[in-house]
């Protein structure tokens, strides 16, 4: 189906967002952090990309994509987004994993198992 990569992508970008919302995250209203968080790292994919199509001859399956290119032509749309979208599931699934440690080391009374930054403050040394 025509765009089907993109609908997934999307599908999972609004998945992880109701998320976030539900669970009151607030990961997606850090705009500059997600951008130092994942700006790097969708450059270096991207980058990647470039060279498999430029040196090993990858493509991508038209018959899924929606047909915008970019880098003369050389990279999908889709591929422009993906390591935006998985780096955001993967920092909201990652906060999520740790509100919820935290809450279950608050409930068993102490911050055994909690991470640092999440449910109770860590001990310093000495404490």
């Amino acid at each position: 189906m025509r765009g089907e990569y993109l609908l997934l992508l999307l599908l999972s970008l609004g998945s992880v967002a109701a998320l976030d919302r539900v669970a009151g995250l607030g990961v997606l209203r850090q705009g500059r952090r997600l951008a130092v968080a994942l700006g790097p790292v969708a450059i270096a994919i991207l980058l990647w990309d470039l060279l498999g199509v430029e040196r090993w001859g990858w493509s991508s399956n038209p018959d899924v994509l929606l047909g915008p290119y970019g880098l003369a032509g050389r990279i999908p749309l889709e591929e422009f987004l993906f390591p935006i979208v998985v780096g955001v599931c993967a920092l909201v699934l990652w906060e999520l994993t740790g509100k919820r440690l935290g809450e279950i080391a608050d409930r068993k009374g102490g911050a055994a198992g909690a991470r640092p930054g999440h449910g109770r403050p860590a001990a310093r040394a000495g404490e």
